[in-house]
């Protein structure tokens, strides 16, 4: 929090803050405690958001794809007993929203063609799409 309250107008800052959260949450989700991986994205991805509507280059745009893909695996791993179908359905959301993300970079030049966003993040969606068609 100190990084960020250097300079919270600086885009450098907030993109430095945003790539802190994105490691404690995977840090959380790697302990297994997804619920607060969950806020700890939930917070990045907002402030990814914000710094791609004050700069909306290329890096922003994909940092903002990653974060919703990150969301989106949180809310995966949340998905356990009374919460999976909420859940489920969240984190087919974040994983959309990753791949529009994704798709319109492709199409703007600045990921390849089959590049590894698109792959792992429609691989992700695609079990989440699985799991959401087993009846509960």
């Amino acid at each position: 929090r100190a990084l960020a309250g250097v300079d919270s107008a600086s885009i450098t800052a907030r993109r430095d803050w945003s790539v802190c959260l994105v490691r404690v949450g995977d840090e959380l989700r790697a302990l297994g405690r997804t619920e607060e991986a969950t806020e700890v994205y939930t917070r990045m991805v907002a402030l990814r958001e914000q710094t791609l509507r004050a700069d909306p280059m290329q890096r922003h745009r994909l940092d903002l794809g990653v974060g919703y893909y990150k969301l989106g695996l949180a809310h995966l791993q949340n998905a356990k007993g009374a919460a999976q179908g909420p859940m489920l359905a969240s984190a087919e959301q974040e994983l959309v929203k990753a791949m529009e993300v994704f798709a319109a970079l492709r199409g703007d030049g600045g990921l390849a063609e089959g590049n590894s966003y698109e792959r792992e993040t429609g691989a992700v969606l695609e079990q989440v799409r699985q799991r959401r068609a087993k009846p509960q």
